[in-house]
């Protein structure tokens, strides 16, 4: 998703929503769009780290209703929101990091302690 948003014709260009146009244009019928709109929405909602209950799932799908221009605006606004995610734990990261802080001293630690334990198996401990 990107966004903000000046017209509907940029929402309507968005690669998601065509991909969603050209699905229906597939296998047309009455609500035939929803379940494509429904992915694109849970797909930022789980993106975002977010957990529905039983009755957020039911808003969700009676927004999966609308047109895929529609929702992708609200997806959207949940991947705008909630910024960049790690990869790791869902924490909120670093624009461009794939990890958090937290993360990625422990990746951090772990590397240099894997290149530790080969450094002694090449030098018997002697480094």
């Amino acid at each position: 998703m990107s966004g903000p948003f000046d017209t509907e014709q940029q929402a309507r260009e968005l690669p998601a929503v065509r991909e969603v146009y050209a699905a229906f244009d597939r296998d047309p019928g009455a609500g035939k769009m929803a379940p494509h709109n429904h992915r694109l929405l849970c797909e930022a909602i789980e993106a975002a780290g977010v957990e529905l209950g039983a009755y957020d799932e039911r808003i969700a799908a009676w927004l999966a209703q609308w047109e895929p221009h529609t929702v992708a605006v609200i997806a959207s606004w949940i991947t705008r929101a909630a910024g960049n995610r790690c990869q790791r734990c869902g924490q909120p990261a670093p624009e461009g990091n794939d990890w958090c802080a937290e993360c990625e001293d422990e990746n951090a630690a772990q590397a240099l302690q894997v290149l530790r334990e080969a450094a002694d198996e090449q030098t018997g401990g002697a480094w």
